[in-house]
């Protein structure tokens, strides 16, 4: 009876073990697909750069919001500007160097950037990374029409493929305001977070109004 619990017991540790394994495998690999991925957009559009739509979020907001390529900037929860910049791409962006070390100075940080296009689309699994690892609290897609926001009330740390399985279920091919606030919803119920859209000039107001 012993011999055979001892057994049990040993399979689970074993199995458990390479579950594990698994899971760090599949998170290298993805790591490494999205590291690839990011240069061969540098290679053809060049590295980011830096850029500067005012020293407000609203302000910032209002700067992006009919911009033909992305834009992302990243605030302090007093609303004080951390730095912006943009890849010059229609539907990505990232950070120059140096960036994410001044992100990482602070706390609860708030990430801003556009959707450009004819359909307000939101979030995208992408676009939660900095949800999920924590270092934001709030993070705000702007479009000409709709500004699409998402909080997370505790620091809690979500796992980013967890998050982009479950775009998969709601996206399938496709990238319109449906899929995407679909996509969100989920998202927030999942992970304990707040999805909201608001009109994207009482968004601007509302900002405004919070400095």
């Amino acid at each position: 009876m012993t011999d055979s619990l001892t057994v049990k017991i040993l399979y689970i540790v074993t199995v458990s073990l390479q579950l594990l394994f698994l899971r760090v495998a599949l998170n290298e690999i993805y790591f490494l697909r999205q590291a690839l991925r990011r240069e061969r957009v540098f290679a053809e559009f060049g590295e980011p750069v830096h850029a500067d739509h005012g020293e407000t979020l609203s302000s910032v907001m209002c700067g992006i919001m009919y911009e033909p390529v992305e834009y992302v900037a990243f605030f302090t929860a007093a609303g004080k500007k951390i730095c912006e910049s943009t890849l010059n791409h229609p539907s990505m962006t990232a950070l120059c160097d140096g960036d994410q070390d001044l992100i990482l100075q602070h706390s609860d940080c708030i990430i801003v950037h556009n959707h450009p296009g004819p359909e307000p689309v939101a979030f995208s699994p992408e676009d939660l990374i900095h949800l999920t690892t924590g270092i934001c609290s709030r993070a705000i897609v702007v479009t000409p029409f709709l500004c699409f926001l998402m909080e997370a009330p505790t620091r809690r740390q979500i796992s980013l493929r967890y998050i982009h399985r479950l775009g998969r279920r709601f996206y399938r091919g496709r990238s319109n305001l449906e899929a995407s606030c679909n996509f969100c919803v989920a998202a927030a119920k999942a992970c304990g977070w707040t999805f909201c859209i608001i009109p994207s000039f009482i968004a601007t107001m509302r900002m405004e109004s919070q400095k």
